[in-house]
């Protein structure tokens, strides 16, 4: 089903059946689809929720660059319009950096939460990053005097070369989104959430490495850390007995297996 949130349109699904609902939350550059498994193996015993954030599957961008902030408000809005109260959060990377703030910023009362290799913690710039950066900074001021028609392919062909795989694959107005988004820090909002917290995460993630999870655990008052080892950063693909087998462990927990 599609609904209008906040003027963008978003493509959701409901599945399952239960007391409790979990709403799946997908990472950057992914989908409904990619979460699939995962929404189709707790639809057994929940009732599911699984979104398209705006930009990503079949949902279009947003009606101009959102930052996290405006994902979350989607979210909780979303939720209100489908009466949906204290649901489960689960979030794979993206989806888990919009549960943190719509949790520790906006107040949304959540029954408790699953992380999933979760976005969130602001890694320290490397020397390699900053040289990067500092590279695309002079390349874009030497370009910015010329004309438009001279600038733009320029500015292209320098993000082309020190942009990041995401920011390339990203067109549009979903490239200001990424900026947004990965410049935002929620550490200093994660002591205030009290919800209790499953964090899922691969020994290999070079994406959210293992040491933010390591990170969250301590700062998150009510978290639990299970690490599977050998998984990168799409655990679920990478090692779905071992991931499943953790998820149905902690949902057994709700009393619903």
């Amino acid at each position: 089903m599609e609904l209008s949130v906040h003027g963008a349109t978003v493509h959701c699904e409901l599945s399952g059946a239960g007391t409790a609902t979990v709403v799946v939350l997908h990472g950057w550059g992914a989908s409904i689809e990619v979460m699939r498994p995962i929404v189709d193996h707790l639809a057994a015993s929940f009732r599911v929720l699984a979104v398209d954030f705006p930009g990503f599957g079949q949902s279009p961008p947003p009606p101009e660059a959102w930052g996290v902030p405006q994902y979350a408000d989607m979210t909780a809005a979303l939720l209100g319009q489908l009466d949906i109260r204290r649901p489960i959060l689960l979030g794979h990377s993206f989806g888990g950096r919009v549960i943190l703030y719509l949790v520790g910023q906006l107040g949304y009362e959540a029954d408790r939460l699953i992380l999933v290799g979760s976005a969130g913690i602001k890694p320290p710039a490397s020397g390699k990053v900053s040289a990067r950066t500092r590279l695309f900074k002079l390349g874009k001021a030497a370009v910015s005097p010329l004309p438009a028609r001279l600038r733009e392919p320029l500015l292209e062909r320098l993000r082309g070369r020190f942009g990041s795989a995401d920011y390339r694959a990203a067109q549009g107005v979903m490239r200001e989104v990424l900026v947004k988004t990965v410049n935002l820090d929620l550490a200093p909002l994660l002591p205030g959430i009290t919800a209790e917290t499953l964090l899922i995460w691969g020994d290999q993630d070079s994406a959210t490495p293992l040491w933010q999870a390591q990170q969250m655990a301590r700062l998150l008052p009510n978290a639990g850390l299970a690490v599977i080892p050998g998984a990168g950063h799409y655990s679920f693909f990478d090692n779905p007995p071992l991931f499943y087998a953790i998820l149905d462990s902690y949902t057994r927990s709700l009393g619903v297996h």
